[in-house]
């Protein structure tokens, strides 16, 4: 006997389905599943009659089970399927009897439940108490197997299960299904009088941003002001996580607070006190506070490692931070650590660049990513900064184009698809910035493709980023505008989002549209980049592009406060777009002073510039604001 009494009811004897018909009297019924969830599928005789007839007297319950055991016998078809002895009634005691029911408790695997237990007798009483018993087991089960999805689905109101979705759902790059589930899990909490915890607020406030952000801090800092000494640190870190996203420059301190509330489990928070002081421009405090750190494991040590690289070389020491890097790279990789092997490989990048051998380490890192699959992502990706870099510093194009074109090829003959990629979006990127954008078009649109299907998001990020300036420079906005919002949302949730957003939200503040649309934009894109930890050369453009949309809202002191910041970063480089850049945003702020010949004098050297780096769209631009005049 095989009986389903997950998801609905049905059983088959000796292989044959029982039909619905079968059963003329519906106690008969009852009766048969009141036995097979019962523990060795019998019951005191005494006890089934309350069960199921608890209104009768003993004598009528009895006489009415008779019946029922009558008429179940009879559609199961065998005399022995319903037994009444001794005081017991047993269901099939000598035959082979299977539950799905005794199967999904036997296994724990939360594929063997269907569904609710007998859901046709949702409001039975008798089925009430097993029926809850059996979904707590499947809710613990898809909680021990990590299936957050359907664990939410079961139980809405459960805080961690809604947390783990919002973040696979940021992983996967689906920040509006992140949202909707916070909305989702907010709602259920509050069907049963309940308010998120801090915990999914913060995580709530670092996806959505702006006043999220400010709300989350405002319920961490209620809870602290009331928490027991024993309950402060993990709201400490929190709030210290809130105060770094929202770019608050008492981070660091909070972080040491936090830190210092952990005890011996604070190593962490004091590595990322390290990070929250490099966000604020201090990197010899970051080195301070990383030094007496006594890391415990490997993945520890590749945590302090890479910080102590990124400090090190914001401190211009420049073999320090190649030591540091060098080592924690591979720490890095071993223990899972994606995001630091990323940090450290850029390092390694830079520094390889500062000391004038980036294209002998690029050739080299080809030959190492065709060794071990597991480096070809963090390798290449800390090469995107620099890249980024070299293209903006006046060198001629064409030597970079000749080495993306040698990788490009000895990638593609030895089917190093990550470096095929990389170089293909170099080389897309220098057509687009000469204005052949047919050229563009098809390296960035390769860069794309074989970049999805190997799942390197961070390159596939940057070369739709550049896809989406081809479409606007050949004038399909619509393409162009779907393109950017792709990579805006990759860009958020990428390892690289410290180059790659502020990339991204730069091409969307150049996307033309009227003063206050692109005013909207700035607001925006300032909320989204609120708090990272922005790579100063990536970050650069962003900045000229915020004081020019700034400038042209009649904000010429918040164009002024983000032209000191782009001023502050010019030095490093030492020649090429960017003194044209600076020039051109100078002259959009004497416009919006009223200084027209200042203005005139700015946009004629900006024109000049650009036009001696070969940069024929950012000449175009000029010449309009030089029109305008």
């Amino acid at each position: 006997m095989q009986i389903r009494l997950l998801g609905g009811f049905e059983i088959s004897v000796d292989g044959t389905r029982v039909p619905a018909d079968a059963w003329t009297y519906s106690r008969g019924r009852d009766l048969v599943k009141l036995l097979a969830i019962s523990p060795g599928r019998r019951l005191a005789r005494d006890r089934v009659v309350d069960e199921l007839w608890p209104q009768l007297a003993r004598d009528a319950g009895l006489a009415n089970l008779h019946k029922a055991a009558h008429h179940g016998r009879r559609a199961l078809g065998h005399p022995d399927a319903i037994v009444l002895r001794e005081g017991q009634v047993m269901l099939a005691p000598d035959a082979i009897v299977e539950t799905d029911v005794e199967q999904f408790e036997q296994s724990c695997n939360p594929e063997l439940y269907a569904g609710e237990l007998l859901p046709d007798d949702r409001y039975a009483e008798w089925a009430s108490d097993r029926r809850s018993a059996l979904g707590a087991k499947y809710v613990e089960a898809l909680r021990a197997a990590g299936r957050w999805e359907d664990l939410a689905a079961a139980e809405p109101a459960d805080e961690p299960a809604g947390r783990a979705v919002m973040r696979d759902r940021l992983a996967a790059g689906d920040r509006a299904g992140a949202l909707r589930t916070f909305e989702r899990l907010r709602d259920a909490l509050a069907a049963v009088g309940l308010r998120p915890a801090v915990e999914t607020l913060a995580l709530h406030g670092r996806i959505a941003g702006g006043t999220a952000l400010d709300q989350a801090l405002a319920a961490v800092e209620a809870e602290l002001a009331q928490a027991p000494v024993s309950e402060r640190a993990p709201l400490l870190a929190t709030r210290a996580d809130l105060l770094m996203a929202i770019g608050d420059r008492g981070a660091p301190a909070a972080y040491a607070e936090a830190a210092a509330a952990a005890g011996p489990e604070g190593l962490a928070l004091r590595i990322r006190q390290a990070w929250a002081q490099l966000a604020t421009g201090d990197p010899g405090a970051a080195s301070a506070t990383l030094a007496p750190l006594q890391p415990q494991s490997d993945g520890e040590r590749a945590a302090r490692l890479t910080a102590q690289a990124a400090a090190a070389w914001y401190c211009g020491e420049v073999e320090q931070a190649a030591a540091a890097a060098s080592e924690a790279h591979p720490l890095a990789l071993s223990a899972g650590l994606e995001r630091d092997a990323r940090t450290a490989a850029t390092v390694q990048a830079m520094v390889a660049h500062s000391a004038g051998r980036w294209p002998e380490t690029l050739r080299l890192d080809l030959e190492a990513s065709l060794k071990g699959s597991e480096l070809v992502e963090t390798l290449f990706d800390g090469h995107v900064c620099i890249a980024e870099y070299v293209l903006s510093t006046g060198e001629p194009h064409d030597r970079l184009r000749a080495l993306a074109e040698e990788l490009h090829t000895g990638a593609i003959r030895s089917g190093a698809r990550r470096a095929q990629a990389f170089a293909a979006t170099v080389i897309g990127e220098i057509a687009l910035i000469a204005g052949r954008t047919d050229e563009a078009r098809e390296r960035l649109g390769e860069a794309v493709r074989v970049s999805r299907e190997i799942g390197a998001t961070c390159s596939e990020t940057l070369a739709t980023v550049r896809l989406s300036e081809t479409a606007w420079a050949d004038g399909d906005h619509v393409e162009g505008d779907r393109l950017l919002a792709d990579a805006l949302t990759m860009a958020r949730w990428s390892p690289l989002i410290g180059h790659l957003l502020p990339i991204a939200h730069t091409a969307a503040l150049q996307r033309a549209g009227d003063p206050a649309d692109r005013r909207e934009r700035l607001e925006d894109a300032e909320a989204d980049l609120r708090g990272q930890l922005a790579c100063r050369a990536c970050g650069m453009g962003f900045h000229v592009a915020g004081a020019i949309v700034a400038a042209r809202a009649a904000e010429p002191e918040r164009a002024a406060g983000m032209l000191a910041v782009a001023e502050a970063s010019s030095a490093l480089w030492r020649d090429g777009p960017w003194p044209a850049a600076l020039d051109e945003v100078r002259g959009e702020l004497a416009r919006a002073r009223g200084d027209r010949s200042e203005a005139q004098e700015r946009f004629q050297a900006a024109r000049a510039g650009f036009a001696a780096n070969t940069r024929p769209r950012d000449v175009s631009r000029v010449e309009a604001a030089l029109a305008s005049l």
